[in-house]
């Protein structure tokens, strides 16, 4: 019988964005792998006063929020932009999905994750 772990890689990453800070697994894709690759994104803030202790809470109006992720692959160079999907509201959840052509290099991946929050909406004033 063959050792099997973690055929379905899921990876959490918390973002804080009050605090602009980012907890991210290590993590580790197989160049086998085959639509094993999702990372999901969830945007907190943490409400806790002592610095040693996390207290997070998921935010409000995850809609107004756009997430991207930059990634470049080890060997080639090669640039790609994946958009997050808003998967529950509720819960800030959002997911990306790399594609098999971004994890088919060995090596170590480039990666930047931004997030933005619409623009605050301005009202003219008379």
């Amino acid at each position: 019988m063959s050792n099997i772990t973690n055929l379905n890689r899921d990876y959490l990453i918390k973002i804080n964005v009050k605090e602009a800070t980012i907890d991210v697994p290590k993590m580790t894709f197989w160049n086998t792998d085959k639509k094993t690759s999702n990372m999901f994104v969830q945007l907190v803030i943490n409400m806790s006063e002592n610095e040693l202790i996390k207290n997070y809470v998921t935010i409000e109006n995850a809609t107004d929020y756009k997430i991207v992720l930059n990634v470049i692959k080890p060997k080639t160079n090669q640039y790609r932009t994946f958009e997050a999907k808003l998967l529950n509201e509720e819960k800030a959840l959002f997911e990306i999905d790399l594609t098999s052509e971004f994890i088919d290099q060995v090596g170590n991946y480039n990666l930047s994750l931004i997030h933005i929050s619409e623009p605050t909406r301005r009202t003219p004033i008379s």
